[in-house]
C-alpha cells in the first residue's frame, strides 16, 4: 500500500537523519490521507528535530483529534509543550484535581 510505503521511507529519513525527506514524505502522506494520524505524528517528530516546537504541538494535535487516545500523539504533544515552555501550565488544565509539581520529599 503506498501509504504505509510513505510511512516507512519518511520513518526511515528520520532515523537516518535525512530531516528534510522524512518532512516532505510525512506532509506528502498528510496530503494523501489527511485522516490518518501517521503522517500527522511522523511531521511532528521531525518538526521536534528542528525545535520547531509551535509547529509540532500543531502537528501532534492534528493527529490526536484524529486519534484521540494514541500514546505516541500525547508524548509528541508533550515534547512539544515542554519546549514551548508549556507542559506545566496544560498539565493543570488537563487535570481534574489540584496538581502539585514540586517534590513532596
Amino acid at each position: 500500500n503506498k501509504v504505509s510505503s510513505i510511512d516507512r521511507r519518511g520513518e526511515a529519513h528520520l532515523v537516518a537523519g535525512d530531516l528534510a525527506a522524512a518532512k516532505a514524505d510525512f506532509r506528502r502522506l498528510v496530503e494523501l490521507l489527511p485522516s490518518a494520524p501517521q503522517g500527522h505524528f511522523g511531521l511532528a517528530e521531525v518538526l521536534l528535530d528542528e525545535n520547531d516546537f509551535d509547529a509540532a504541538r500543531g502537528a501532534a494535535e492534528a493527529g490526536l483529534r484524529r486519534a484521540p487516545w494514541d500514546r505516541r500523539g500525547f508524548y509528541l504533544l508533550g515534547r512539544a509543550l515542554r519546549g514551548l515552555g508549556r507542559l506545566e501550565v496544560e498539565l493543570v488544565k488537563l487535570t481534574p484535581v489540584p496538581l502539585s509539581l514540586e517534590s513532596t520529599t
